[in-house]
């Protein structure tokens, strides 16, 4: 299931698949990104920049990030206001926060020999699709929000984010919950037939 019909399932399911993760630290700059995406991530990924006064949405296409706009000109990604940063695709996600001069996070790769349970779901973003050759331009009026997001395939109004939640037991009260998750990919959220 890619979009919506995650959410209507009728209820979330557990799966278990394998897993690899590792720590990651680097310099807090785009040529240090740049070196560590070049490794990892060898196919398009998403990219999702949080910064101080802004959310900065873009692609890495194998050898640079592209952000995307609307009106066609390109944001400005200045390093100094970096909060945090996620790079994903279907099968590894990139997940990074700033601490000081450095960035801090893990990468995660579903593949491994390491099994681990996960549930994947789907959470629609505000607002309806809006015309942009640019970018995928998401407008909610009423609330005065406007997101512009990599194009994705597909035409729908609405469109969500799908994100993998791993299950674990805490090691002190050994209950079972979400322990950490990962974005997958953006998605239409349309519902058909209603």
């Amino acid at each position: 299931m890619t979009g919506i019909e995650l959410a209507r399932t009728g209820g979330l399911c557990i799966r278990s698949a394998g897993c690899q993760e590792e720590t990651v630290c680097m310099d807090c700059n785009m040529a240090a990104l740049r070196r560590e995406l070049e490794q990892r991530f060898k196919c398009r990924a998403t990219v999702v920049l949080w910064m101080m006064h802004r959310i900065l949405w873009g692609i890495w296409d194998g050898s640079q990030i592209t952000f995307v706009s609307s009106g066609g000109k390109t944001p400005e990604a200045d390093e100094l206001y970096w909060q945090e940063l996620r790079i994903f695709n279907e099968e590894m996600e990139l997940h990074l926060l700033r601490s000081d001069d450095k960035l801090k996070g893990r990468f995660i790769r579903d593949a491994g020999e390491q099994a681990r349970e996960h549930v994947d779901s789907i959470s629609r973003f505000w607002g309806e699709r809006e015309a942009s050759e640019d970018c995928l331009c998401l407008v909610d009026r009423s609330r005065k929000l406007r997101l512009e997001l990599p194009q994705v395939a597909g035409d729908g109004q609405y469109y969500g984010l799908v994100t993998r939640a791993y299950i674990g037991i805490h090691p002190r009260t050994h209950q079972a919950g979400y322990v950490d998750y990962r974005f997958l990919r953006i998605a239409c959220a349309d519902v058909k037939g209603e």
